[in-house]
Formats: structure tokens, sequence, C-alpha cells
């Protein structure tokens, strides 16, 4: 989360708004507020900045936000978006729509850089907000929060994922991982490295004279090295390795009978 100064605009919470119960976003959103209101010349706040995100939709228009030297105008055509972190100024004239929606995402696909965000609805999203309004007119708190987290996903669905800075792909992957090989006790160990190839020593045992009786004629023997185990600490490989161990002690034995023969 970018850094924020919590002393102004830090509550999610106003006296006009609806309160979700917590857990009816889903597992993407955290909604903290959802209110419809018609807002004046009083709706006008210089350097407003959260540590929350803001949905602005101005059902009917004449309200406006600025940022970064630009004026955004809440229409009915549009959403705006306002991520965690980013300051902004608002006004209104009198007899403006103002449908708010304060949230937070579980994880946070952009940074504060990215700025105001303007996204063209069509008339699905209009009549998903139109819904919002009513269950907010109705004091439905939970009707209100499953019809909220809908707008949401719409909203960024028509946002597409170019306009936000998204997680690295190996990082996916990699999170992606994670719920499917809980119940396994890994271990992030350096991958194995490469046998290399030695032609000189593949030429050299071609060419090593016959086995005779003297020992000292014979070749000698290379020690034995298991390969590294995949994980650690397991019980999968204390298994194996005890299987390795006694093939190995099996096959020396059996080495011992024919030299003594």
């Amino acid at each position: 989360m970018p850094k924020t100064d919590l002393r102004l605009w830090h509550d999610p919470f106003t006296a006009h708004g609806v309160k979700p119960p917590a857990g009816e976003a889903g597992d993407s959103f955290q909604l903290h507020e959802c209110g419809a209101l018609r807002i004046g010349p009083h709706w006008s706040h210089q350097g407003v900045r959260s540590p929350f995100w803001r949905l602005y939709h101005g059902y009917k228009a004449g309200a406006w936000i600025e940022s970064q030297g630009r004026r955004h105008a809440l229409a009915p055509d549009r959403m705006v978006l306002v991520p965690d972190g980013v300051t902004f100024d608002c006004g209104s004239r009198s007899g403006a729509g103002h449908l708010w929606v304060h949230f937070s995402l579980y994880l946070s696909l952009t940074s504060a850089a990215a700025g105001v965000l303007e996204v063209p609805v069509g008339p699905v999203v209009r009549t998903v907000a139109r819904e919002l309004r009513r269950a907010i007119a109705q004091r439905d708190a939970a009707r209100a929060g499953r019809v909220g987290a809908a707008l949401l996903h719409l909203v960024f669905a028509e946002a597409g994922p170019e306009r936000f800075e998204t997680i690295p792909l190996r990082l996916r992957r990699l999170l992606s991982l994670r719920p499917r090989y809980l119940h396994r006790n890994l271990h992030l160990l350096p991958p194995r490295p490469r046998p290399r190839r030695r032609p000189h020593l593949r030429k050299r045992l071609s060419q090593r004279p016959p086995r005779l009786a003297s020992s000292k004629f014979r070749p000698r023997r290379q020690p034995c090295r298991m390969p590294r185990p995949r994980f650690a600490n397991s019980r999968a490989t204390s298994e194996w390795i005890s299987r390795r161990w006694w093939a190995l002690a099996r096959k020396i034995a059996s080495r011992r009978k024919t030299s003594r023969a």
C-alpha cells in the first residue's frame, strides 16, 4: 500500500452510506460502504487521499474530480476508479446524482502512480448500478454488498488488464502453486547440477587392460554418489534413502562374493 496520510480521509464510512456485511463481496474485494446521494456545491474538497479505493458514478451529471492536472467528469456513461494513495480534488454543482463505493482489494494490482481511471460502460453496467441504488434506498445492506461486488467485477472487466500494473508472470505462477501443495513440506532447493561430459574418461575405460589377479592392475573404482533428493525432511525422502542404501549394500556384498570366488 502506498504511503498515505492517515490523519485525513482515512475513514471509509459516512453518515449517508450503507455498510455491507463482512464477506458479501467474495474473495476479491472488501466492501466498506456503498451510497447514493444528490450533492451540490458543498461537495467540494481539496487534497483527498485515502488508503482505500473509490468507485464514483454520476447517474446525473454535474460532479467532477481533478487529479494530476486532469479533470474527470462524473457522467452516466462512465465509471471513475480512484486507487488508494491517489490525491484528488472534487467539486459539484447543485442537483448532481452521485453513487459511490468504498472498497479495498485483497491483492493490489496497481500502484499510486497509475492515477484515476475512467472506464466507459454500457447499458448492462448502468442497469447493475441502478439496482445498487435501489438496494441502498431500501437500506438492504446484504443485497447492496452482493450487487456492489457484481458492479466492481463488471467495471474491472470493462477496464481490461492492460490498464493495470499486474504481477510478474513468474510470481503469478508461484502463487498459483501455493494452494495446490499446501499439504506438502516443500523446500526451495537449488537445482541439481547437470553431469559434465568427460569423453577422455570414456576413452580410458574402453582401453583399460584385462582384469588380472593382482590388485595393483585393477582399475580404481569410483565412489558411488547418490543423487540429491528433490525434497528434504519428509517421510517419502527417508524411505527413498533407506531403499537406496539397502540396494547399495546388496550390490557391495555381491561384488565381494564374486571377488572371493
